[in-house]
């Protein structure tokens, strides 16, 4: 009888009478699918928070938010690591530090290091910046990585494992409908991640967040370079109460005029004005 039945339900099936459930369709869910659903800069596209909390088993925590703010990306930490709390962020081009009361300092790199190579951002293989759009998908984006994967599914969740083939491996819960991450775990430093996606109203996005956010009137500053024979100007606009600084390696001097006989320091206060400065790794 057995025989009988499976013998009638592979003639429907191939007579296009029998349909298959689509539980049993696991194709829905592949791993470039989910990557593509997790990128920053696919969730925030919409205008939503995306919050990543996370705890290691030694006690370190950090809560990261993720937001647009005037056209941009912005990354906003606060985190905990052996006892002393930090927060900062990054956003358009220039990365900042919050103090416990609100002082805030500004900071962006050159390209040039006084004679060292430009700095080339890491990218992914579609050419996409790599460093705050993948922070949810490591490694799954490693290509340096054999990442063996594997996938069991659980109702409305899919568990993805990630095996990095040195014993290290990584487990995401992605939820089957929209293929966000919920959670991802990674057993190299045992910390476990919680992801969620809010509106500005419902969640906080830390205080270093909540010092772009409320940044009021902006100023200009404007760098003039000359390292190792290049030129190349850099011009900020960043909140007029913030302290700014130019990241640049070596034996460099700043100057409040074009003749180069003022010199200044490298550290512009919070004044609120605008400011244009020289900067020359030249000697003399």
């Amino acid at each position: 009888m057995k025989r009988l039945i499976l013998l009638l339900a592979v003639c429907l099936l191939f007579s296009g009478c029998l349909k298959v459930l689509p539980a049993a369709q696991k194709s829905d869910v592949t791993l470039e699918s989910i990557v593509e659903a997790n990128y920053i800069s696919t969730l925030t596209a919409g205008g939503q928070f995306v919050i990543v909390s996370s705890a290691a088993s030694g006690g370190d925590s950090s809560t990261t938010a993720f937001f647009l703010h005037g056209g941009e990306i912005a990354r906003c930490e606060e985190e905990s690591f052996q006892g002393e709390a930090f927060c900062s962020g990054v956003w358009n081009g220039i990365s900042f530090t919050v103090s416990d009361d609100g002082r805030v300092k500004a900071s962006s790199p050159t390209d040039e290091f006084a004679g060292d190579p430009p700095a080339v951002p890491l990218t992914d293989s579609m050419g996409r910046y790599y460093a705050d759009n993948a922070f949810l998908l490591y490694p799954l984006l490693d290509e340096t990585v054999d990442v063996q994967t594997a996938f069991e599914y659980n109702g409305k969740d899919v568990t993805v494992f990630a095996g990095l083939g040195n014993g290290e491996y990584c487990t995401y819960t992605v939820d089957r409908k929209t293929l966000h991450i919920k959670d991802y775990y990674e057993s190299w430093n045992d910390r476990t991640v919680r992801v969620t996606l809010a509106d500005e109203a419902a969640m906080p996005p830390t205080r270093a967040g909540a010092a772009l956010m409320d940044a009021g009137q902006a100023r200009t500053l404007t760098y003039h370079t000359y390292l190792s024979g290049h030129e190349k100007d850099y011009v900020f606009e960043i909140p007029a109460d913030w302290e700014f600084s130019l990241e640049v390696y070596g034996d460099i001097r700043f100057f409040s005029d074009k003749g180069q006989t003022k010199e200044v320091d490298n550290l512009i206060p919070a004044d609120g004005k605008d400011c244009e400065i020289w900067v020359s790794d030249a000697k003399g």
